[in-house]
């Protein structure tokens, strides 16, 4: 009888110890990252380097504007995104509403609000949260310079990332 115990009570703690390891999958490293909707990617708008500058999709280029540092935060799971060619990083405008645009900023370190949960949620494609919120970077229209925003997460392709690797040289 007490071994069935041990086994019952041993349950949580390994069904907790496979879900840390696989959010622990992803370490962060320097990526383009291609919406699934749209196979567009992230990058500031008319790559300008100035704070409040909308988050929007791009065709794809060789381009530092196209890529992005993802570093870890501190914490499994947590990143900041750091732009290759303005050195700035993504946050929503102000506070965590749905329907909130994705702007980009300088970067301050432990903002929460430039903090992002990367988690791979279907074969190769990610869902990028605002940190400890359930709104996740979402394409609103299908062409370039779409804007990206913060949207209660549906599963759909909208809200769906590909980390595509830097790119060998850049052209721009």
């Amino acid at each position: 009888m007490k071994f069935v115990k041990l086994l019952i009570c041993s349950f949580p703690l390994t069904a907790t110890l496979s879900f840390v390891a696989m959010a622990q999958d992803f370490r962060g490293g320097v990526f383009q990252l291609e919406n699934k909707a749209t196979r567009l990617l992230l990058r500031p708008k008319d790559a300008n380097n100035a704070d409040g500058t909308q988050i929007v999709v791009y065709p794809k280029y060789d381009w530092r504007c196209l890529t992005w540092d993802v570093t870890p935060a501190g914490y499994a799971n947590i990143f900041t995104f750091k732009n290759y060619f303005t050195g700035k990083t993504i946050q929503p405008t102000a506070g965590l509403t749905e329907n909130t645009p994705v702007l980009q900023a300088a970067l301050r370190p432990g903002a929460t609000l430039q903090q992002w949960d990367v988690v791979k949620v279907e074969g190769e494609y990610y869902k990028i949260s605002a940190h400890g919120s359930n709104l996740v970077m979402t394409v609103e229209g299908s062409g370039t310079n779409a804007k990206v925003v913060l949207k209660k997460w549906d599963q759909s392709a909208a809200q769906l990332w590909k980390l595509l690797p830097e790119p060998e040289n850049f052209s721009g």
